[in-house]
């Protein structure tokens, strides 16, 4: 490997790096000729990319058209902390202004660091580092011109004095009331979109009934009961208890409706029936009043949906029975998720209805 920390500590070297969503044998990414270690985060296809109109890699961001990934968890490169702390030095960063690009959500995409040095009583402010985006949309060839275009750049422009800020250029004044006044539409643009797209974000959460297991999928069985109307739905003990509590409202017959949520890439088992109705019996014990028990099940998750829907609810026949007997309600999660998706058509179901519906059935319970 390339040892760029000795070039980099003692001249006002300026590395620019071009992120990538892969990370190297060891697991660290985009390490190898980086100081800055990071990690990258997938995220959906975006195309929007906020940044500061005076971003030194503005023209080579403005050629990035799309994005799959974002960065996080910045920091000097473990490899090379080990090395400087060897020779008695310490690192530190400074984020550089106007280097900063991000998506609609504020996550970062492009940031510039001025790394420093401190080495006994010594400081050395000896370079910066640029990280980038890769630029899918043009041949590798080009994008590295552009690159190397904004360094010569850098290093050919004087800045200018400042007595230069205060003398009079004809029509000066009306550009900058232009800019003035489409930033000030721009920033209400970014926040519009900045809020569809957490709208967008929100709606196709609803999807992850069809497909998760584990955590998402409690979020996901969470965020749909809340789109249904049960807004106090709560974890109410710890995390190796039941999933979900709500408390009935609109009927008398159970207190609580206690929620267990299990994803399976084929099919569930009946200990979930059973630990599901042990969920009840605890509230039973707890509060000497009967809850509802309500297994929400994604079997064969990873199966397209629609062709897969009759595996999804096929149980077999003892664990029927035995849901039956102890008053378990089976609800496949796409159920849930078609009983949203209506709620979204402004044909939302009434909390009582629903509340009737969960409380009176036993066994499957495949419409809402």
């Amino acid at each position: 490997m390339l040892d760029i920390t000795d070039k980099f500590m003692y001249g006002p070297a300026t590395i620019v790096v071009i992120a990538s969503a892969h990370s190297n044998e060891k697991g660290h990414p985009n390490r190898v000729l980086s100081p800055i270690s990071f990690r990258p985060v997938p995220v959906q296809e975006g195309h929007n990319i906020k940044m500061d109109s005076a971003h030194p890699f503005s023209q080579y961001l403005n050629k990035v058209k799309s994005f799959d990934f974002y960065l996080e968890n910045f920091d000097i490169a473990p490899e090379i902390n080990a090395k400087l702390k060897k020779e008695k030095v310490d690192a530190r960063l400074e984020t550089l202004p106007n280097s900063t690009a991000t998506d609609n959500a504020g996550h970062i995409l492009s940031v510039g660091y001025k790394v420093s040095f401190d080495q006994a009583s010594e400081k050395h402010e000896s370079g910066q580092v640029i990280i980038l985006p890769p630029c899918h949309d043009l041949p590798s060839i080009e994008a590295i011109d552009s690159i190397i275009d904004t360094l010569k750049m850098s290093e050919t422009k004087e800045s200018a004095p400042d007595w230069a800020a205060a003398v009079p250029i004809e029509g000066l004044a009306q550009v900058e009331a232009n800019v003035k006044q489409l930033n000030a539409r721009k920033a209400a643009l970014e926040a519009r979109l900045a809020l569809e797209e957490k709208n967008r974000l929100e709606l196709t959460d609803h999807t992850r009934l069809l497909f998760a297991a584990g955590p998402q999928l409690d979020d996901a069985v969470f965020k749909a009961f809340k789109q249904l109307g049960f807004d106090e739905i709560d974890r109410v003990r710890e995390k190796n208890k039941e999933d979900w509590v709500f408390k009935f409202q609109t009927l008398s017959r159970y207190q609580y409706g206690i929620i267990e949520v299990k994803g399976a890439e084929e099919r569930i088992t009946q200990a979930h029936l059973t630990q599901c109705n042990k969920w009840s019996d605890d509230y039973f014990e707890m509060n000497k009043r009967p809850s509802k028990s309500i297994l929400i099940t994604n079997q064969y998750r990873l199966e397209e949906y629609r062709s897969s829907v009759d595996k999804r609810k096929l149980f077999d026949i003892n664990e029927l029975e035995y849901s039956r007997m102890k008053d378990i309600v089976i609800l496949p999660s796409y159920v849930l998720f078609e009983a949203v998706s209506l709620s979204l058509k402004d044909s939302k179901k009434t909390r009582a209805y629903l509340e009737e519906k969960l409380a009176y059935a036993a066994g499957l319970l495949d419409q809402l």
